[in-house]
């Protein structure tokens, strides 16, 4: 090929890469906003106010949130009073419940220290000033179902704090999280492509080559060629240029973004020479 005389421009572009960056970060970002708004308009979850706080169990101490139900009309539970005090017990009861809860509080000597019977439709609220212990808790309906029914068992000392009930607020969807990252990887491609740009560089003529910042490297102080290359998935390695190493720094003719390619590749094979293009 013949070689060009005098000063050689070295053309870049990112064009395409640029713009499918862009339309993909677009996209991305879009797809999370389309989604936050979609969390926002819609109505929020409902929850069952037969399902407050955990299951009750056997066992249980304190102050105390939890749900069950009876079974064949009665439920009967161990808990301990951790200090002594005033406790209130509350059995809440599905809307619509045509049985009436008696809930009963008995001592270790199973002498009943609490006691309430509540009418069909309503809550059934007891209190009663306890030393510390173990005692039982019992749920009754009346009259009995074969199968019992669900209910929510309040236990609540004066002077502390009630148990909070689950939040209906749904769980944040960290899947969501995934898109607006993704549209940021496609937002860091610019950045790449132009840190890219600064190592090509923008002129090259017989004395040496002129970088985009100014700096200028000098064939004479050029100590080797060396292959660009990158591998591939399938473990293949693909020769993306070269790169024209100096005493003060480095130069990199990368194929792809160089629009003026045939124009300015020509010194390569002399360059890996040892030989000044320019003679």
């Amino acid at each position: 090929m013949q070689r060009p005389p005098g000063r050689i421009e070295v053309k870049v572009s990112y064009g395409a890469r640029l713009g499918c960056a862009y339309a993909a970060a677009a996209l991305f970002l879009l797809l999370t906003l389309y989604g936050i708004v979609t969390m926002a308009l819609a109505e929020p979850p409902k929850t069952d106010p037969m399902a407050a706080g955990g299951s009750c169990f056997d066992g249980m101490i304190g102050t105390k949130l939890c749900h069950d139900s009876t079974s064949a009309g009665t439920k009967d539970y161990d808990w301990s009073a951790a200090t002594p005090g005033t406790y209130t017990f509350t059995v809440k009861s599905a809307p619509g419940l045509r049985a009436g809860r008696t809930i009963r509080v008995r001592n270790a000597g199973f002498t009943n220290v609490a006691e309430k019977a509540g009418t069909a439709g309503r809550d059934t609220v007891v209190s009663a000033n306890l030393p510390a212990g173990k005692y039982s808790i019992g749920v009754t309906d009346d009259p009995k179902p074969p199968g019992g029914y669900p209910f929510v068992l309040s236990i609540v000392k004066q002077g502390e704090a009630p148990p909070k009930p689950a939040s209906a607020e749904p769980p944040f969807p960290l899947g969501l999280l995934a898109i607006p990252a993704l549209g940021l990887v496609f937002l860091v491609i610019p950045v790449v492509l132009v840190a890219e740009k600064r190592r090509i560089p923008r002129y090259i003529d017989p004395s040496g080559v002129t970088m985009r910042n100014g700096a200028q490297h000098a064939w004479s102080e050029l100590r080797g060629v060396r292959p660009i290359t990158q591998r591939l998935r399938s473990g293949m390695f693909i020769d993306r240029g070269v790169e024209l190493v100096f005493a003060r720094g480095s130069a990199q003719l990368i194929y792809r973004p160089i629009t003026n390619a045939q124009e300015v590749l020509w010194i390569v094979p002399a360059l890996q020479a040892g030989q000044n293009p320019w003679g």
